[in-house]
């Protein structure tokens, strides 16, 4: 039988698994996205590092440098390659195959694959190593009349393009004959909501106490997002409110330095 060009990236005999370079030599953009996202830091982050006392927090290590999520529980730690963090492999290989979300639409299959994984698709994945923020997504209502938003959908942009990019003659010709998808970028950014204008809303309430030239103002924030906020499993994540008030012509006229109030802590509202 004929041996795939790269059917290396899916040899679970040995220890070593393909490093996240390995699978950029193909898929040119997805790779440019995640070096630059927070997954590739997770392990080598100082605020990680210092957290758990220079990685010897056990508990902590599986989900900053997984080896697979297609295990029962946490995953576990990788033995190679720690420093890339959240890498291709820990998502994407599963017993032999390259698994994703989209169908197999290149003109040759260059490793093993699994096409149409709907866990691509669902907040379970994320919820693998998420699992605070995922029973929190589990518990929230769904808005009246619309399904629940995943991770994905807000936290990962929208995008249609093809899986793999050509770096050479040869590999032009090839991609040339592949179809683009519509799947996901993969920014993995925490602070991008896809689509999802009016997540948090704020308004003022005014109270002006009789015989009191002070206008004093309350400020109602409401957390419309599927989770709390803010949402994590360890360390402190405070909320930083800052409020400036203006006169009629938009000079300053007061402001309050940023803090975080308990209450922005109420949880998920529909």
């Amino acid at each position: 039988m004929r041996r795939r060009p790269h059917a290396e990236l899916t040899d679970v005999r040995t220890d070593v698994r393909p490093a996240a370079a390995d699978c950029g030599g193909c898929h040119v953009e997805i790779h440019r996205e995640w070096a630059a996202s927070a997954r590739a830091e997770s392990y080598g982050r100082k605020a990680f590092v210092d957290a758990t006392t220079d990685r010897t927090t056990g508990a902590c290590l599986g989900c900053h440098a997984p080896e697979s999520i297609y295990v029962d529980g946490v995953p576990r730690v990788r033995a190679t390659r720690r420093e890339e963090g959240v890498t291709c492999i820990a998502c994407h290989l599963d017993g032999g195959v390259l698994a994703g979300p989209a169908p197999a639409l290149a003109l040759l299959e260059p490793h093993p694959i699994a096409a149409e994984r709907a866990i691509y698709r669902q907040s379970d994945l994320c919820g693998k190593c998420h699992e605070g923020t995922f029973r929190e997504w589990q518990a929230a209502p769904a808005p009246p009349e619309t399904e629940k938003r995943t991770c994905q959908d807000c936290h990962l942009p929208r995008v249609v393009r093809k899986a793999t990019q050509a770096t050479d003659a040869l590999s032009a010709v090839l991609v040339s004959f592949e179809d683009e998808f519509d799947g996901r970028r993969h920014t993995f950014h925490l602070g991008a909501l896809e689509g999802f204008a009016g997540a948090v809303a704020a308004s003022i309430e005014d109270v002006r106490r009789p015989g009191d030239d002070v206008l004093r103002c309350t400020l109602v924030v409401t957390n419309r997002l599927p989770h709390l906020l803010p949402t994590g499993d360890f360390g402190a994540r405070p909320i930083a409110i800052e409020v400036e008030a203006s006169d009629a012509r938009g000079s300053r006229i007061s402001a309050l330095p940023g803090r975080a109030p308990e209450a922005a802590r109420d949880g998920p509202r529909p």
